[in-house]
């Protein structure tokens, strides 16, 4: 009788670790504990008794991008138009002014995607 019930219960952990191994609610818990720790991290990394420098860390690469790109399309433009007095000057002002912004976004949303697929690699 005891031997009988020892196999029961050895088949019965067997059973229970296979079904242990291949629970499919596994990855679904990962990618929530994830989610969670992203959100945590994001709230807790934009408070407003941070520095600039913390809030600025923690927008997206696209968002930093273009901001880059709107100070080097300034920086680059207004220089251009007031020291360059020919005709075409303003107009070469205007494209940079516009063109830096949007290759700032740009290179911002490679960053962006290469962060999330390194964290689909990881995963």
């Amino acid at each position: 009788m005891t031997r009988q019930s020892d196999e029961i219960e050895r088949l019965i952990r067997i059973r229970d670790q296979q079904i242990q191994a291949r629970d499919p609610l596994k990855k679904q818990d990962r990618l929530n504990r994830e989610v969670v720790r992203r959100r945590r991290q994001a709230a807790s990394s934009f408070s407003y008794g941070g520095t600039i420098g913390e809030m600025f860390a923690s927008l997206s690469h696209k968002l930093r991008g273009l901001i880059y790109g709107l100070i080097l399309g300034t920086v680059a433009s207004v220089p251009m138009v007031l020291l360059l007095e020919q005709e075409w000057a303003l107009a070469g002002g205007l494209v940079t002014f516009f063109t830096f912004p949007i290759i700032g976004f740009a290179v911002g949303a490679a960053f962006d995607w290469r962060d999330s697929l390194r964290d689909e690699i990881r995963r």
